[in-house]
């Protein structure tokens, strides 16, 4: 049994993907710029949200600073007041770290989500059940460096080999691997199951449930 379960957060244990196309649309239409489909807001998820704002403005813009800037302030006044609107929990992650918990097993979340944000939402969703959560902080490289998956290990004081990460994109399969921990992939997030598997993941969860089992057995 793993001693650590580190998560990613947005399409792992909470759908967010809603709120994230709406802040991502009204940081847009703050520019005159087009709205863009769920599909696309999905796509591009997982690596902080000044990064998704730059892959989904208008192609010439995408290189600009100060257009993404712009959008980046737009999309974190709009996010911080809506964050919440649409976002749940996946069905069976609250079960699932109640368990790991009874089981003994110390959690954390490490998101690119803005740390502010994450705190917010682990304490709104997850009373109780998570034991650190890291988001994006300044002067600390985003996934898939693996930086700041080795100070939530350092936090604990555990081996890399006591701990697992879990996420649902290539960015978290690479965080993972490029970290030297157990590394799970989880299907019913933002990615499919071709993707993480061309990532790198040997392990892939179906459900929270299968998830569980697979941390608490290894």
């Amino acid at each position: 049994m793993i001693r650590l379960a580190i998560f990613d957060m947005d399409g792992t244990l909470l759908d967010t993907l809603e709120d994230l196309k709406e802040a991502c649309n009204y940081s847009l239409e703050c520019s005159g710029y087009p709205r863009r489909s769920l599909e696309d807001v999905k796509r591009r998820v997982g690596s902080g949200a000044r990064n998704l704002v730059a892959g989904l403005a208008p192609e010439e813009y995408g290189n600009n600073g100060a257009v993404i800037d712009r959008l980046h302030d737009d999309f974190t006044a709009y996010y911080s007041e809506h964050g919440e609107d649409s976002t749940k929990p996946y069905d069976g992650t609250v079960s699932m770290l109640r368990e790991l918990k009874k089981a003994g097993v110390r959690t954390a979340i490490l998101s690119n989500k803005p740390d502010r944000a994450v705190g917010v939402l682990a304490n709104r969703y997850f009373p109780g059940l998570i034991d650190l959560a890291y988001g994006q902080r300044i002067g600390v490289p985003i996934k898939p460096d693996p930086v700041p998956l080795w100070d939530v290990i350092a936090h604990f004081g555990f081996e890399r080999h006591d701990c697992a990460y879990i996420g649902d994109s290539e960015v978290d399969i690479q965080t993972g691997l490029n970290a030297d921990v157990m590394t799970v992939g989880v299907s019913w997030g933002f990615r499919t199951i071709d993707e993480l598997n061309k990532a790198g993941a040997r392990v892939i969860a179906h459900k929270a449930e299968e998830l569980l089992s697979i941390l608490i057995d290894k």
